[in-house]
């Protein structure tokens, strides 16, 4: 009869879900989010390049993360590339690269931030 007890016990002490946290930012297409209310899917999976050099790490998980949507249905994906914080003509040129970099309208759906 100890087990039973101990594993309700330990069920109780497990911490509080983690929630993704309250965002509002806009997609490289313009739209306005806020997150996570705005996702679009069911499931949803979140890709963050803290460094410019992670982004080639995202990259490389894109096409299997395609793969994957095409089985899963309700499953969508995004991107945060984060931007250390600077002034406002700075990251309205860089995200304007991003986007001359990016021909794919959807992906530029996906890559969220400002």
């Amino acid at each position: 009869m100890l087990r039973p007890a101990l594993l309700a016990f330990a069920l109780l002490l497990q911490p509080a879900p983690v929630r993704f946290p309250t965002v509002t930012s806009a997609n490289l297409e313009g739209r306005e989010l806020t997150l996570p209310r705005d996702f679009a899917g069911t499931r949803n999976l979140v890709f963050v390049a803290f460094l410019r050099e992670q982004q080639a790490d995202v990259d490389t998980w894109i096409p299997a993360t395609k793969q994957l949507m095409s089985k899963t249905p309700g499953l969508e994906y995004y991107e945060f590339p984060t931007i250390k914080p600077m002034v406002g003509a700075m990251r309205w040129m860089i995200n304007r690269g991003m986007k001359a970099g990016i021909p794919d309208k959807g992906a530029r759906e996906r890559k969220i931030g400002r």
